[in-house]
């Protein structure tokens, strides 16, 4: 199915969301209170530079940790800002040249534990993880009195965040993906179908934040692969998949979503999860916390209808690769491409299957307007092929 005229085209790829967020303009809250370190409580957070009285300064965890302590506008809450002047939640920005070394007499406490690099660290499993595919942690470590829907720290253990290299070594974050095999991530097709070099965040749920309890894994892309019919036009069979250099070590946080047959799509109204680091909204930035939003199933015809009057073209055909979710508000957006929404299986309260990708919608949050996902059940052959071409097991799975 092809779009017929090159207006459409531009309608998909600028009114469009091609990389869904979630929620609107909402208030991010303290990272220590979400899953992060809180014992020891001595090391200073490894987090973004900071500018402090026009000099360079360093987040730290608190005024313990700074020999002159800035208080005012130098203690900014973070919120969804990426500049360089903010620090997370109630650390401040300390001058390099006042920042009190770890272990000084200066502090409380003796401990001569290392503060984690501000590079991504690899770990090794600290526990046994959940059994089976498709568990969602909803006690891992609670959600607290926000005042957004945050994720829980490991609630959805599938969800990896994307990151592409640049040629100075340095990173972009590009998207979302889901953990469906030790050394597979399955994503959208948009992000991957022109080449790159890519690298993968499983566990992670701060994505600058570094003194999370448990530590995420970081994963270079070996190789992937995109749908052989992805329309670029269309969006259809926007589906790819990441082959990793190296297993990821499943862990309390870290686990496998489970896919579904190929005849197991959820019915209409069925409340399904997306979750992502995507935009509020296309006027707003990435998220920097991973977020949550639960979004309904809508019938196909009623989402072509939908969509022909959002697109403004009675011509427009939902392709059998797509599906969709949501159209009461709530919606994913721009940087949640590639984000699985899961679905419960029927009587199970704890496992979901991923029924959708992240593909695209007609802006964002528009009421009436569902976002359009890449159909997993109608591409389950196609992803399992993939996978034993690499000589992979679907076990992992397969629930």
């Amino acid at each position: 199915m092809g779009l017929k005229t090159n207006s459409l085209f531009l309608v998909l790829f600028v009114g469009v969301a091609l990389g869904q967020d979630i929620w609107g303009d909402s208030e991010e809250t303290n990272p220590t209170e979400y899953g992060t370190t809180k014992a020891p409580s001595n090391l200073p957070i490894t987090g973004p530079s900071c500018i402090v009285k026009g000099q360079r300064g360093t987040c730290v965890e608190s005024r313990a940790y700074c020999k002159t302590p800035h208080t005012g506008a130098d203690a900014v809450t973070w919120r969804s800002s990426t500049k360089d002047t903010r620090c997370p939640g109630s650390s401040i920005c300390c001058k390099d040249s006042d920042v009190v070394p770890l272990g000084s007499s200066s502090t409380s406490t003796t401990s001569t534990t290392s503060t984690p690099s501000p590079t991504h660290t690899i770990r090794t499993s600290s526990t046994a993880p959940p059994v089976g595919c498709g568990i969602r942690n909803k006690n891992i470590f609670d959600r607290g009195n926000a005042k957004v829907t945050l994720a829980r720290f490991g609630e959805f253990p599938w969800t990896v965040a994307v990151y592409e290299i640049n040629d100075d070594g340095t990173e972009t974050y590009s998207s979302v993906g889901s953990l469906i095999h030790p050394r597979v991530v399955l994503t959208i097709g948009n992000r991957f179908d022109r080449g790159g070099r890519f690298r993968i965040r499983a566990g992670d749920w701060n994505l600058v934040y570094r003194q999370e309890r448990l530590l995420h894994q970081e994963r270079e892309v070996e190789s992937m692969v995109v749908h052989e019919m992805y329309n670029s036009g269309s969006g259809a069979y926007d589906v790819g998949l990441l082959f990793l250099a190296a297993d990821v070590t499943p862990d309390k946080h870290i686990n496998y979503a489970c896919l579904p047959n190929s005849n197991e799509a959820p019915p209409p109204s069925t409340k399904c999860l997306a979750s992502g680091w995507g935009r509020a909204a296309l006027d707003q930035p990435l998220q920097q916390t991973q977020k949550m939003v639960e979004l309904p199933v809508v019938e196909r015809s009623s989402c072509q209808t939908k969509i022909r009057t959002g697109l403004k073209n009675e011509y427009y055909s939902l392709d059998a690769s797509m599906m969709c979710a949501g159209g009461a508000g709530q919606d994913t957006c721009q940087g949640d491409g590639g984000a699985p929404l899961v679905c419960p299986y029927p009587g199970q309260t704890e496992r979901y299957y991923q029924a959708g990708i992240v593909s695209w919608g007609v802006g964002c949050q528009k009421k009436g307007l569902p976002g359009v996902y890449a159909d997993v059940a109608h591409l389950r052959d196609w992803i399992d092929r993939n996978v034993k071409a690499k000589g992979y097991t679907t076990n992992h799975y397969t629930p």
